[in-house]
């Protein structure tokens, strides 16, 4: 029982305070737990589908790409062997191969002077780059069953060779291409693709589980804390992935121009990775301040308890001794009103 301490303010009634059965606010934990684990990793899918959608409608990065991969120096010379062996068997041929070497052109040395000059010439790079956007639309956003057309290419190449080999052009037919290509040589991924968009949706309104558990649990702060640290981790394994991403391709692949095409996308990552670090700190942050504001008052609660006093109100009003006149019967006005 309270012991009366003299004071208007500590001695006011104060309202009691109710808290639910700890079964329920059990069952509020276990619920929230459930719910703010499915929202972490819908959140999750929901970035990592985000990040696939951009790079898979976005020509322009693969095209930024190529860029770099060209002004790679090793990937140059990879690019060179690649071009110039095209050119011998593409453009030339075997049987105008051998016509050369009988006058005295080797086609392979020359091819390989050659190349550097192709890759640099402004005209071959455009239609190249006009021929992976288009590449691009076929796999991931229009399917088409028409074969990819390296007419335009060929004549860039052929318009070099032409300035810089007038006796090599003379070797070359008229009907060759530097590449031949059909409607089945590059896969189909436009059914996964169009999928994005829906799966995205998707698990966005499943992230607002997040929201929910925090409603639901008994002590918001901890969800905020939950989310904080997964949000960091998140921004950690970015940043791991926009490093080693590059290199495992290169090595599973075999190709420098594979690893800096794949460096060139993933390079991106940094940046949002950066962001989610930031945002992860703040949240934690943000649930230490409200889990030891949380702390100081239950103590406060218990340590009013344990002395036998009760938490005053946030403005106690002192009150005077109240006069219970309209409680009282009626007098007789030829009498003194001793009564009152």
């Amino acid at each position: 029982m309270n012991q009366p301490t003299g004071s208007v303010y500590l001695d006011a009634p104060q309202p009691l305070r109710h808290q639910a059965p700890k079964t329920v606010r059990g069952v509020r934990r276990t619920l929230a737990g459930l719910l703010t684990l499915i929202g972490l990793v819908a959140l999750s899918l929901t970035a990592l589908l985000g990040g696939i959608h951009l790079v898979a409608t976005n020509p322009d990065t693969i095209v930024e790409a190529v860029d770099k991969t060209l002004d790679d120096p090793a990937v140059q010379q990879e690019l060179e062997r690649e071009l110039a062996s095209a050119i011998e068997s593409g453009l030339v041929g075997d049987e105008m191969s051998q016509v050369a070497t009988a006058i005295g052109l080797d086609v392979t040395e020359e091819a390989l002077r050659l190349a550097p000059i192709i890759l640099a010439d402004e005209s071959f790079r455009a239609e190249l780059e006009t021929i992976i956007v288009t590449a691009h639309d076929q796999m991931l956003l229009n399917s088409s069953d028409t074969s990819i057309d390296f007419t335009a290419m060929t004549g860039a190449v052929v318009s070099v060779i032409e300035s810089e080999s007038p006796q090599l052009a003379q070797m070359l037919p008229a009907d060759r291409q530097l590449y031949e290509s059909t409607p089945d040589s590059l896969p189909d991924l436009t059914g996964p693709v169009s999928r994005f968009e829906r799966m995205l949706l998707f698990t966005t309104l499943v992230s607002l589980a997040l929201p929910l558990a925090g409603l639901l649990h008994p002590h918001y702060d901890r969800v905020l804390a939950w989310t904080g640290r997964w949000v960091l981790l998140t921004g950690l394994l970015a940043a791991l992935a926009a490093i080693a991403l590059p290199k495992v391709v290169g090595a599973v692949s075999g190709f420098r121009a594979a690893e800096v095409a794949v460096q060139t996308v993933s390079t991106r990552l940094l940046g949002p990775a950066a962001l989610a670090g930031v945002i992860g700190m703040g949240l934690i942050s943000v649930a230490s301040v409200l889990a030891n504001r949380r702390r100081n008052e239950t103590s406060d609660h218990g340590a009013a308890h344990a002395l036998g006093l009760s938490e005053p109100e946030l403005y106690p009003m002192a009150q005077g001794p109240q006069i219970d006149l309209p409680k009282r019967g009626l007098v007789d006005v030829a009498h003194p009103l001793t009564n009152i």
